[in-house]
């Protein structure tokens, strides 16, 4: 399996789930009234059956207010609510910036390492690279392939986890509700119509059950299944990105150690500027990857920043303090989820800031004293350059990295710790 495929490979339950959200990011053989149907229908078709759901659960959470319903009941639907919104603010940049999103995804198609390569032996049993040439750097290949091994392995991992917890959710929402009236059929004859979530419709559920349950209750899963859909599509995407963009930064600080370090004649000047020059125009790419990256997703960072606390708390609240053990499951999930949607932004975004600023320390690490004059200024500028790391953000309201991450989990706790407060007075 070449490197391109193995790439492809690793990011296809992503496309998969953006594809169905109806945003395509890769360039592929496909019909050509299915390919316009995903690239200008699909993503609008979603958001209106979605949004009928959502604004029949804001009128119902009105209502609710107006009638005096408890804080139990409308906490559940606040969280639901809230993660529909978020989902669409995920999914929105990506849809609208598909041109940008399509250039990031293929530049780091393109310069994805080959974690196999293509080696012969010559008769002295030493290594030959696909040209032919003698290698003597091959510690460093070897190096460089067992990072993006490490890669691809973790970022499968990690998205294995991610994708178990959305199933997890979708599957508690939508089929308890069922489950339960199969057993209230079962046990007493009679099963009270139950939907997954609380909608208010321009009709009557009520008196119309009959006919008319089956079909808001499959209106109602597969809003669910939109939203999942965005949520994974999009948070994979984005930490498939910073996980292969870190893989290429520590790629880049072997080859600057050991460019620098291995041993150079005196008539191998020009060869080893070269190189570095291929170097800092690698450094200079993915810097600009970055940046496009923090273009696409910056405010739905914001965003998720802001509603991660609301939905931990009133997630945490409602598992601790509901008496339904149907809603306990659902939220339990929930809560594992909504914690791992800003756990992937934090962590991804540390990574690619530890990743860059550590270039500065590789180039620290080489044999520079032994450099050209001329080699010796491009690598300070190298070296000034790397130790502003970078970075991605929350449209500039804060850094995506671990810190932020805690200051997330310290602002449920407070909000947690207040609404029980409240709660039991």
């Amino acid at each position: 399996m070449s490197a391109t495929e193995k790439f492809d490979h690793s990011l296809y339950r992503t496309k998969m789930a953006l594809l169905a959200s109806g945003i395509k990011f890769s360039e592929g053989n496909m019909n050509k009234f299915l390919d316009h149907i995903i690239n200008y229908w699909l993503f609008y078709f979603n958001c209106f059956w979605l949004y009928m759901d959502v604004i029949g659960e804001l009128i119902w959470t009105y209502e609710g207010i107006q009638e005096g319903r408890s804080f139990e009941e409308i906490s559940v639907m606040a969280p639901c609510i809230t993660v529909c919104l978020l989902a669409t603010a995920k999914s929105m940049p990506l849809y609208l910036q598909r041109g940008i999103l399509t250039n990031v995804v293929k530049e780091l198609r393109e310069i994805h390492p080959d974690t196999d390569g293509d080696e012969s032996e010559d008769d002295d049993g030493e290594r030959r690279n696909d040209d032919g040439e003698r290698r003597n750097d091959e510690d460093v290949v070897v190096l460089e392939r067992d990072i993006a091994k490490a890669a691809i392995k973790h970022f499968d991992s990690i998205m294995q986890l991610f994708l178990f917890l959305c199933v997890s959710v979708f599957t508690f929402f939508c089929l308890l509700p069922l489950l339960l009236m199969v057993y209230q059929r079962y046990t007493t004859g009679v099963a009270e119509v139950q939907f997954p979530f609380s909608v208010k419709y321009f009709f009557d559920i009520d008196v119309n059950h009959s006919s008319i349950w089956p079909v808001v209750y499959f209106h109602q899963v597969v809003s669910t299944l939109i939203v999942s859909l965005n949520v994974y599509g999009s948070d994979s995407l984005f930490y498939a990105c910073c996980n292969f963009i870190q893989m290429h930064f520590r790629i880049l600080q072997c080859q600057i150690e050991f460019l620098i370090g291995r041993q150079w004649g005196p008539n191998d000047s020009h060869t080893l500027n070269e190189k570095f020059k291929g170097i800092v125009r690698r450094h200079q790419g993915l810097t600009e990857i970055v940046r496009q990256l923090e273009f696409l997703y910056s405010y739905s960072s914001l965003f998720n920043f802001v509603t991660s606390s609301f939905l931990i708390c009133l997630s945490g609240f409602i598992v601790t303090t509901s008496k339904e053990t149907r809603l306990v499951l659902c939220f339990v999930t929930f809560l594992f989820m909504s914690l791992a949607q800003i756990s992937i932004f934090c962590y991804g975004g540390d990574l690619i800031m530890q990743s860059s600023k550590d270039v500065s320390a590789a180039v620290y690490r080489s044999r520079w004293f032994v450099a050209d004059e001329r080699l010796k200024r491009s690598m300070f500028i190298v070296l000034a350059r790397a130790q502003r790391p970078c970075k991605l953000t929350a449209a500039n309201f804060a850094d995506l990295n671990l810190s932020a991450f805690a200051t997330v989990l310290r602002r449920s706790w407070s909000y947690f710790a207040l609404l029980k407060t409240m709660n039991d007075q």
